[in-house]
């Protein structure tokens, strides 16, 4: 496509040009543009930490809450359902990766954890050690 020299040659122009190169260039054409690009950092906890939460929560209803995996990977399971990762969204606040299940830590003050309490859309519990 060409344009006329009065037009291609503005500074406005120039700019709407390179702005869109640029954009192309960076992530693949105009719809780079339209998505936005999230960062999620994440907060790593102690290996004291994850040592304190892993364990079995017995839910009111029946079901287990296991916590496990790691300092850089704490996971839970819910019953039969897949392990899930959690992310560390604040003091003793933990979430998956989608934001469909919050968990937070009820702590003694010595640290250790005996209680849970599980928020997702369809539930919320509190569960016991």
């Amino acid at each position: 496509m060409t344009f006329p020299s009065h037009i291609a040659s503005s500074a406005s122009f120039r700019a709407l040009r390179n702005t869109l190169l640029a954009a192309a260039l960076v992530g693949g054409g105009a719809q780079a543009i339209a998505q936005p690009h999230v960062v999620v950092e994440r907060s790593r906890i102690s290996p004291a930490q994850a040592e304190a939460m892993r364990g079995t929560y017995a839910l009111s209803d029946g079901r287990e809450l296991v916590m496990g995996g790691s300092a850089r990977r704490p996971t839970m399971q819910l019953g039969m359902e897949p392990s899930v990762a959690l992310v560390k969204t604040g003091e003793n606040q933990f979430e998956s990766a989608d934001g469909q299940v919050r968990i937070e830590l009820q702590t003694q003050s010595n640290g250790q954890v005996n209680a849970l309490t599980l928020r997702t859309a369809q539930t919320q519990a509190v569960a016991l050690r």
